[in-house]
């Protein structure tokens, strides 16, 4: 019976599959996202004798993303110990920051006017071909995750990645003592290129908000120039919210 986790277990099993001895790292996992929508598209179809099912490949998408960021680490998490419980710890933390971030990846591609969230599936989308599954799979390994505090004892938490760029990542990020608080947005500079320009960029756009607000002008509430620590790389990288 499918489950509203059922995609990320099947993305699971076919990262798994392509690497059956090991060796299961991050560049690997990104260069194996063609083969891996195959095998998702097979195990999607094994079961129906009709040919492809498009419906139910929709139906699974839309489910991953109407999940509750909140709920998704605990559901990844037994997913992870059920069908990698044999994998090294290093591996099993690779695949599960990868299905970790199937969510935002969908999320992404779902997103438009009419639904900003991209919580929700646009009318007549249909995936003809395992190639079309590849745009809801993420194209690169995040080096942050869900559940991170990016100041150390900060009050700060990451909670849905909005995303990923040469510049580095953009996330969600909530207050942890403050229910009633509004979100933020936190951009990352995860280039060393960029964290150079970064202070200039800072002191620009703080002369910009001091003439007054723009229209479609993003508001800069702070920003750490300081080091903080990935939570699963040892790079290091700086932000801005």
């Amino acid at each position: 019976m499918d489950t509203p986790l059922t995609l990320l277990k099947y993305v699971g099993k076919a990262l798994l599959q392509l690497f059956p001895g090991g060796g299961l790292v991050a560049e690997v996992v990104i260069e194996a996202v063609p083969q891996a929508a195959q095998l998702i598209w097979d195990s999607c179809n094994a079961k129906t004798e009709a040919g492809p099912d498009p419906i139910r490949l929709t139906t699974l998408i839309a489910a991953v993303a109407a999940v509750p960021p909140h709920r998704l680490r605990a559901a990844v998490d037994q997913i992870v110990r059920e069908i990698a419980g044999g994998r090294t710890e290093a591996e099993r933390q690779i695949l599960a920051t990868y299905l970790m971030h199937v969510q935002a990846s969908v999320r992404r591609s779902l997103r438009r006017d009419s639904d900003p969230t991209g919580t929700t599936i646009p009318p007549g989308l249909v995936l003809r071909k395992a190639g079309d599954l590849v745009r809801f799979l993420p194209g690169r390994l995040p080096r942050l995750r869900p559940g991170f505090q990016p100041l150390g004892d900060g009050d700060l938490e990451l909670v849905e990645l909005l995303g990923v760029g040469g510049f580095g990542e953009v996330w969600k990020a909530r207050h942890r003592r403050r229910s009633q608080a509004r979100p933020v947005a936190l951009k990352f500079c995860l280039d060393e290129e960029a964290k150079r320009s970064l202070p200039r960029e800072v002191e620009l756009i703080d002369r910009v908000q001091a003439q007054g607000s723009h229209p479609g002008f993003v508001q800069l509430l702070h920003a750490h120039l300081g080091r903080i620590r990935p939570s699963w790389s040892t790079s290091t990288s700086r932000a801005a919210t």
